[in-house]
């Protein structure tokens, strides 16, 4: 499955390589691009041993009880909206604020998807799927009751060729770098930054509004990545 890819359909995933992390007693394969790496290492928190068994892109791990999963990165949180947004596509993004979607002042965000169907899923308990990325507005929206949201482009998202994003929620068992308080819009389906919500921008109207039912998201982020301020 392709990773995003902006109006122009120009995928962005960059250079990547691929980790084995500790998730509390649990084993998982991440993805990072080569300078996140080199600029975060241990760091980040991963060991010298997990450094040591660095494998090739696109490889799997077949050791027992270990969760498969690929980390993508640049994500950024846009200060207009406070949505989350695809940072190599801004260009061709739309933001509910007006004009574009804007990386000014935001860290770099991971995002977790399966590189293929057949990797094990991460532990429900800790993270939920179903986030898909929007081609159009090149924001992150939930569809896992088969409803699209509202898209600031215009009409509902369009997740085609998205991957299925894992967020980890309610949980301090998940290491490295993350930042609370992000939550579900149930007016628009879409990713906000719960501290943020009186200057956030719903595309359906006014200002985005936490279900009551949502999770606290927990998104993991490059602490050592340029931020633009």
């Amino acid at each position: 499955m392709a990773g995003p890819c902006n109006a122009a359909g120009i995928a962005g995933d960059g250079t990547k390589q691929r980790l084995v992390e500790r998730t509390g007693t649990t084993l998982g394969v991440i993805v990072v691009d080569r300078r996140t790496l080199l600029r975060a290492g241990i760091t980040t928190g991963l060991s010298a041993v997990a450094l040591g068994a660095a494998a090739l892109p696109k490889t799997t791990s077949v050791d027992v009880g270990v969760q498969a999963f690929t980390y993508q990165i640049p994500w950024r949180h846009c200060k207009k909206c406070q949505g989350l947004s695809w940072g190599p596509a801004l260009s061709f993004s739309k933001c509910p604020a007006g004009g574009k979607h804007v990386e000014t002042c935001s860290l770099p965000y991971f995002l977790q998807y399966r590189e293929t169907p057949n990797d094990p899923a991460p532990p429900a308990s800790m993270y939920q799927n179903e986030w898909r990325h929007c081609k159009k507005c090149q924001g992150l929206s939930y569809n896992g009751q088969g409803v699209l949201g509202w898209c600031p482009a215009g009409g509902h998202h369009n997740h085609t060729d998205s991957h299925d994003y894992y967020l980890p929620h309610d949980s301090d068992d998940i290491p490295v770098y993350r930042q609370g308080g992000w939550r579900y819009c149930d007016k628009c389906n879409g990713l906000f930054y719960g501290p943020g919500q009186n200057a956030s921008w719903c595309p359906k109207a006014g200002q985005h509004h936490a279900a009551t039912t949502s999770y606290d998201y927990r998104i993991r982020y490059d602490a050592f990545g340029e931020n633009n301020c």
